[in-house]
């Protein structure tokens, strides 16, 4: 990355050159200014240009601030400082001809250029820290609440300084997620190169492993498994496990709701067919791209959503848009979002719940449920009864609380909820990625 980096800056710098000699010429012949100020103007012309190219292709930044614009300044007017000692001393020191000196003294502040904006104004560390704040504040607005994320699901991520991503790490909670923790930071062309139909599973895992990137002061992290659709999609992704969402997401009539419910608006969801959770569903919304590059809104089938903008607040926007229509459109009530859980021992823990009998926990109707509820779940007088830590306990309640939720929504709008078949269950149940996710939250 260094070397196409520091290719695009050579051009920059011809480009940069070209236009300061031209706007030199132009003051000098065109506008009879004295030379000095020509040169002048030229100089700083080329600087402005340079800074925006550099900004914006060499380096592929986003960070556009005053301590950006000092930052670079200060590091051109460095290298001219070492340009003026350096001809000083190979001239009059050495001896050298002014015009060989000056080739040398080109030549080392290129590289002088080069090494200050690489590793100085635009630095992966100053980009990441510009920018998670926002992503962070919106990852824990979707984690804050148990009808959009249930236990650890859901993930989020975002783009920058050109090829780095950060993205959730497996096992972790959008609730808690920091600048410092919680997050993996990839190589995300890296993860792209590994996305086809061909790939297995066990390969998918290893470039995922091979993606990660060991960055001064930054998280580290395993990667999401769903890291591979982030990698696909725009600068910002926000998925959810949202129980309003799955209200169309596990419903036989899902595809027909969602293009009549979106109709007459200005978004334009693309259905995705149910596919496992990881590889196969990042393959599946690369697909989806390549047929329809604009789209901005996912909704996966028996899963969530995917939604992906610009900015981490636009993605946000988009997301409430969504979930609005969705639940003005089918007149939705707010899930409840309360539970109890009574510990009986360190290994149990008892959700009271008057109806538990007519909870159908082998209806699967979304991958986290087959994680949460087909193990270590019975019914008994007092209610269900989880053998976990508190933890996933609390993962578990908050799955059985979606699922009472989709279903009984799903009933009442006179719909069929759609349950995943016992090979889907085994599949998301023998994922590896999974498993670590499991033994993590435990």
């Amino acid at each position: 990355m260094l070397k196409k980096s520091f290719l695009r800056f050579l051009i920059i710098g011809g480009v940069s050159t070209a236009i300061n000699y031209s706007v030199f010429h132009v003051f000098l012949a065109v506008f009879g200014m004295h030379y000095a100020m020509s040169s002048g103007v030229g100089y700083c012309t080329g600087l402005v240009v340079g800074y925006f190219f550099n900004k914006s292709w060499t380096f592929q930044a986003a960070r556009h601030s005053v301590a950006a614009i000092t930052q670079y300044i200060c590091v051109y007017l460095g290298s001219l400082t070492l340009s003026l000692v350096l001809l000083s001393f190979l001239i009059e020191g050495l001896s050298f001809p002014a015009w060989f000196a000056n080739i040398i003294a080109i030549g080392l502040t290129t590289i002088t250029n080069f090494v200050g904006l690489r590793f100085w104004v635009f630095t992966p560390e100053s980009e990441y820290e510009l920018y998670i704040k926002d992503l962070i504040s919106v990852s824990h607005k979707l984690g804050a609440s148990m009808a959009v994320v249930q236990g650890g699901g859901g993930n989020t991520s975002i783009k920058f300084a050109g090829h780095y991503m950060a993205v959730k790490a497996s096992g972790t909670t959008l609730s808690t997620m920091s600048a410092s923790k919680g997050i993996s930071i990839v190589d995300y062309p890296h993860v792209l190169n590994g996305l086809s139909p061909h790939t297995t599973e066990s390969e998918s895992e290893k470039v995922l492993k091979d993606s990660v990137v060991q960055l001064p002061t930054m998280p580290t992290g395993r990667p999401s498994m769903e890291t591979g659709f982030h990698a696909v999609l725009g600068r910002v992704v926000l998925h959810t496990h949202s129980v309003y969402i799955n209200c169309i997401a596990c419903s036989e009539n899902g595809r027909s709701l969602c293009e009549s419910l979106f109709k007459d608006t200005d978004i334009f969801p693309v259905w995705i067919d149910y596919v496992a959770p990881g590889l196969q569903l990042s393959v599946a919304v690369k697909q989806a791209v390549q047929k329809q590059p604009d789209a901005t809104v996912f909704i996966l089938a028996s899963h969530g959503i995917v939604v992906t903008a610009e900015t981490s607040k636009e993605a946000y926007v988009l997301y409430e848009s969504v979930t609005k229509i969705i639940k003005t459109g089918l007149s939705l009530s707010d899930m409840t979002e309360t539970y109890t859980l009574e510990k009986r021992d360190e290994d149990h823990y008892v959700m009271p719940l008057p109806d538990a009998d007519d909870v159908s926990l082998r209806d699967v109707l979304f991958p986290d449920q087959a994680i949460y509820l087909t193990h270590n779940v019975t019914r008994e007088k007092e209610g269900l009864v989880f053998k976990a830590s508190l933890s996933k306990a609390e993962g578990m309640a908050e799955t059985v609380l979606a699922k009472i939720y989709i279903e009984s929504e799903i009933n009442r709008l006179g719909y069929t909820p759609v349950s995943l078949n016992d090979e889907d269950v085994a599949l998301v149940l023998n994922m590896p990625s999974e498993a670590y996710r499991k033994a993590v939250i435990e």
